[in-house]
Order: structure tokens, then C-alpha cells, then sequence
């Protein structure tokens, strides 16, 4: 497999929202010569912020990021999500940087509803002409017009765009297919991918708990010798986000689909759409086995969350 290479730090900027700094930072990595990544990262509100739940104030004030991906090859590249639009100029440079001048690119938004994922699409089309747009939505060229001003009329209108669907990959070269594939621990019409090439899944909103961001982004990858994250960890994470309704539902058809799954492709990296790289075979096995865990305590022992239960008698109303 590819061997991760030294980061390159490109983009560094502050923004200014409501009066409190927020930290927009970019870096990127190489892991081999196939697979690249921009981390987009930001500082959330202060904890003292009226703006921010009680159940929150543990967390805010700290840095998260938002990743965007692109696996390289000669004929064709794939661009996994587009990033938000405050990291724009950083995503527009990234590309220019990194994508091949023979190579036609192709998008795949994993998420067609969070802007993190689309936001970005007609600012990436107008820069560089896209071939085919993969997505989960009927219509998915619809989707993409999120912003108030035109960013290009017509950018993509030569882009061609196709459902994604687990019994069709994504093919890059002659040897090379992208396999989509439909997970069980998702949310709406959430997909991961799988590249056999680099031996990497990209997990969407799944094991995105890891990472804190350092002054040169070495936080940014968990590595055997890197990696402290716990089992309470992991649920802390997961029923103060989307997962909240996890402790108490059954869980077992989720968990055994994640143990097939991995048993079945040869996995050397998880790559989350925010959070840290998990990066070696070894801390693969390992956070897989921490999330089976998590998944099993929520199914055994759902009282122990009762952050969780509150959300759910308030409607559901957690922020992500």
C-alpha cells in the first residue's frame, strides 16, 4: 500500500462571525501518489457563548475539521465531496496543485444534503470542467444551487449526472473501480466509498470523532503510535451528533453488517468527511472494534446516556 508522505501546509486565514474569531485553516497530505486530502478546519463558538447548549459547553471553543478528498489517476480523478464555502479558495488552489493535467474529474457527494459535501460544486465546475457528478438524489443537478449570487450560468452544464448505486462502481482506469456502497450506520442517503487501489474507505459521517487540530496537522492523521481514543470516546462523540438515537435501538443488524464489511475489503485507512485520517491496518481493526463496542453498549445499557434520552423527549433537536 501507499505510504503516507509529509504534509504541506497551504492556507491559513481568520474569519470573524458574530464577533467571535473562528480559525479557517488548510493543510494537505499525500498518501502515496493516488490519494490526496485537504483538512479545512475551524475553531467553534467560545463556551461561554449564550449561542451554545449546556450539553455543548464541554466541546466548544475546540477545533474540528472537514475533509475533502481527491484519488488521482491518468484518465480520470474523483473528487470526494467539495468542502464549504469558507474554505473555497483553499479547495479551488488544492486542485489546482494536485489534479492532473490529463485527468478529467468526476465528483462523488456522499452527503447530497449537507453543504460541506455540495456547497462547493459550481465553484469547483466553473474552475475545472466536470465530467460526471455521482449522487444519491433523483434530479442530483438540482442540488447544487445553494448559493444566493450565480457563481457561473451553464457551469455544469456539460457535467453528466449519475445515481450512485452500490452494483455500479465508479471507474477511474482500465483496473481501477471505486466501489459505492450503502452503509447501515447512516443517516438520509449517505454513502461510502471503497478504493481497492489505496486501500481506503471513505466513511462520510462515520468515524468522524477522531483528531484535534495541531499547528502543523499532525493531529489530523491517527496512527498507531497517535491513537488514545477510548470506547466512551466514541459514544460521547456519537450521541452529541447525528447518532443520538442509537442507546436503546437495536443494534445488531448494524454491527454485523460493519464486521462483513471489513472482512470482506482489505482496508489500510478510514477517511472520514471530518475528523482525523485513521491511517494503518492495525488502528483500522482497532476503531473498528471500538465502534462494535460502542454499539453494543448503547443496545445493553441505553440508560447510560441520558443526554441522549433528553434529546429524544425534546423532539430530536441535537445540533449537529
Amino acid at each position: 500500500m501507499p505510504l503516507f508522505t509529509d504534509c504541506i501546509r497551504f492556507g491559513f486565514s481568520l474569519l470573524r462571525i458574530d464577533g467571535r474569531k473562528i480559525i479557517n485553516a488548510g493543510f494537505t497530505r499525500s498518501f502515496g501518489a493516488h490519494l490526496h486530502v485537504a483538512h479545512l478546519a475551524h475553531r467553534s463558538q467560545a463556551a461561554q457563548s449564550p449561542a451554545i447548549p449546556a450539553q455543548h459547553r464541554d466541546t466548544a471553543g475546540t477545533a474540528a475539521v472537514t475533509n475533502v478528498y481527491l484519488l488521482t489517476d491518468a484518465a480520470r480523478s474523483l473528487l470526494v465531496d467539495t468542502g464549504p464555502v469558507a474554505a473555497q479558495d483553499l479547495v479551488l488552489s488544492w486542485l489546482a496543485d494536485t489534479l492532473p493535467d490529463s485527468s478529467a474529474l468526476c465528483v462523488a457527494a456522499l452527503r447530497m444534503g449537507e453543504f460541506d459535501s455540495i456547497a462547493n460544486m459550481l465553484a469547483v465546475a466553473a474552475r475545472f470542467p466536470i465530467k460526471t457528478i455521482f449522487g444519491a438524489q433523483v434530479d442530483g443537478l438540482e442540488w447544487f444551487d445553494v448559493h444566493p449570487e450565480p457563481t457561473s450560468p451553464g457551469a455544469l452544464q456539460d457535467a453528466v449526472y449519475q445515481r450512485m448505486s452500490s452494483q455500479a462502481g465508479i471507474s477511474l482506469s482500465d483496473g481501477r473501480t471505486v466501489e459505492a456502497v450503502q452503509p447501515l450506520l447512516r443517516l438520509l442517503t449517505t454513502h461510502w466509498l471503497y478504493d481497492p487501489l489505496t486501500g481506503s474507505v471513505f466513511t462520510s459521517d462515520a468515524f468522524s470523532y477522531a483528531g484535534d487540530v495541531g499547528s502543523d496537522g499532525d493531529a489530523w492523521t491517527v496512527s498507531a503510535g497517535s491513537d488514545a481514543i477510548t470506547v466512551d470516546d466514541v459514544c460521547r462523540h456519537l450521541v452529541r451528533t447525528r447518532y443520538w438515537w442509537l442507546p436503546g435501538a437495536d443494534t445488531r443488524p448494524i454491527s454485523e453488517w460493519l464486521e462483513q464489511f471489513f472482512a470482506c475489503h482489505d482496508v489500510e485507512r478510514i477517511c472520514p468527511a471530518h475528523g482525523a485520517v485513521l491511517d494503518g491496518a492495525g488502528v483500522v481493526q482497532r476503531h473498528v472494534e471500538l465502534l462494535l463496542a460502542a454499539l453494543h453498549r448503547f443496545r445493553a445499557e441505553p440508560r447510560a446516556y441520558p443526554f441522549a434520552r433528553a434529546a429524544t423527549a425534546a423532539g430530536g433537536k441535537v445540533a449537529r
